[in-house]
């Protein structure tokens, strides 16, 4: 009779023993999956781009934008200037901002397209490109 207790016993033993590791392993898994911090989402760059639809070389800057996939990289805000009048008024008060916050002279050459990141603009094709 011993030896049939013995026979019982010893595999709920076992049994019960690996339960209670699995649940412990799976515990501490799960603890560490939601203790982790992520990675937060990075905000993309936000970049004004004003152009006109008759400006070859804010054709050029919008198909390199495109090609190079630049959408990917920064939160890209086209603004085409000729045909919305709110989109040109916001032009105006762009350049004037960035004109005054950069003591700009009388000289200063205004070349569409014109890009913003909020703190400075670039003119023409050659200073938005290499904004990128």
């Amino acid at each position: 009779m011993l030896y049939f207790k013995n026979t019982i016993l010893l595999p709920a033993f076992l049994l019960l023993f690996l339960a209670s590791f699995s649940s412990v392993a799976l515990a501490t898994f799960d603890e560490v999956a939601l203790s982790s911090p992520q990675q937060p989402a990075l905000a993309l760059k936000t970049i004004v781009l004003f152009y006109s639809k008759q400006c070859p070389h804010c054709s050029y800057v919008l198909d390199y934008i495109k090609n190079n996939h630049l959408d990917k990289k920064y939160n890209i805000v086209e603004k085409e200037i000729s045909a919305d009048q709110g989109n040109h008024s916001e032009f105006v008060k762009t350049i004037k901002a960035c004109l005054t916050a950069n003591k700009a002279n009388k000289d200063t050459v205004i070349e569409l397209p014109v890009s913003w990141d909020g703190n400075k603009c670039f003119y023409g094709e050659k200073e938005v490109l290499s904004y990128f």
